[in-house]
């Protein structure tokens, strides 16, 4: 397989997408790809939906979160089986919050006119909103408003089976991973925003959604833990029972459950809105950001999805992963790093 270092997007296809098309277990966690609109005023080709949505079916990918959700592109993944799982920008977050009528467009514009057909899963309310303030800026208090509005919204127009929630970031609520026994939600976030969340979550019965990256955790961490690689394991022994974790995955999943648990809402479903693991770095001294790093990293981080065991503190495992991101086009330019399942050359 040929890397095209020229494009900064490098490929990272083979193996994945055969562990991506290898049935389930029962328990499995349901595995997705993200999906961002190019930036087409770079030179790319631009495809079509209907283009890009017969590639990601010929693909079996099961689910997808659109990041930036345009009509088009909902509508063309009409009469598919393929779940969806739509997010909010960021900036018209605010917004939904202050007018309800703002949210009630949302929905009769994402949602409305396609749900019959096309299944819409889940809605998130913005995507790290937390962090994504500014620095010195009080805790962003209207997102709990916007969530509601956009939930009345969705009830208002008879729309029952759509769920709705937001995504944090694990580094932007959670201080640490380790020990998972012992983590607890960042304050003051944790009491001022994301405990009213959990209530809503729980008197709805929607998940908790977390944007969750091994690659980010301390580097002093052996990269062989983050690969699910034998014989690297972690104990915790800060409770009673001691307990064995196998790699870095997990443990950041133990330490939202824990959380949560602290919050007494230790049932919630998780859903990790992101993971992946970066295929380019402008940074040279971060030599574990390579295509055959992400490739090894997503390989086995499926394969352990699908084996559905999974975690000492939530034995059904998380509900969903979303690996980050599908791209269709060859010549996008970004200068940040690059995390993701694959590129995908539509034009081919």
């Amino acid at each position: 397989m040929k890397i095209l270092k020229c494009d900064l997007l490098l490929i990272v296809i083979a193996v994945t997408v055969v562990v991506l098309m290898a049935p389930p277990t029962i328990s499995a966690a349901k595995v997705g790809v993200t999906y961002s609109t190019p930036d087409f005023s770079s030179g790319s080709v631009e495809a079509s939906p209907k283009r890009i949505v017969a590639k990601i079916v010929s693909m079996e990918i099961e689910a997808v979160r659109l990041v930036d959700p345009n009509p088009e592109m909902i509508r063309a993944f009409a009469s598919t089986k393929i779940s969806l799982f739509l997010s909010v920008p960021n900036p018209l977050v605010p917004m939904l919050a202050s007018d309800r009528l703002q949210a009630f467009e949302w929905v009769k514009l994402h949602v409305l006119p396609f749900h019959n057909r096309t299944k819409i899963s889940m809605i998130s309310v913005g995507d790290d909103v937390v962090s994504s303030s500014w620095p010195d800026a009080p805790p962003p208090l209207f997102l709990l408003r916007a969530i509601r509005n956009v939930r009345r919204s969705l009830v208002h127009l008879g729309i029952h089976k759509v769920s709705v929630s937001t995504t944090f970031s694990f580094l932007s609520i959670i201080p640490s991973a380790f020990p998972p026994s012992l983590a607890r939600f960042r304050n003051p976030n944790g009491d001022v925003i994301i405990k009213p969340i959990l209530e809503f979550l729980e008197k709805t019965k929607s998940s908790f959604l977390v944007n969750l990256y091994p690659y980010n955790i301390d580097s002093s961490i052996h990269k062989g833990f983050a690969f699910f690689e034998d014989p690297f394991s972690y104990v915790d022994d800060s409770s009673i029972i001691q307990v064995r974790y196998g790699n870095l995955f997990d443990v950041m999943v133990d330490a939202v459950v824990r959380s949560l648990a602290v919050m007494g809402h230790e049932n919630l479903p998780v859903v990790v809105g992101e993971t992946g693991w970066p295929s380019w770095s402008s940074n040279s001294s971060e030599v574990y950001a390579t295509p055959k790093c992400s490739q090894r990293f997503l390989n086995a981080l499926v394969d352990h999805l699908r084996a559905g065991k999974g975690t000492p503190l939530r034995k059904e495992g998380v509900s969903e992963v979303y690996i980050f991101e599908l791209c269709d086009n060859e010549s996008k330019q970004q200068s940040k790093r690059t995390w993701g399942l694959l590129d995908y050359h539509l034009k081919k």
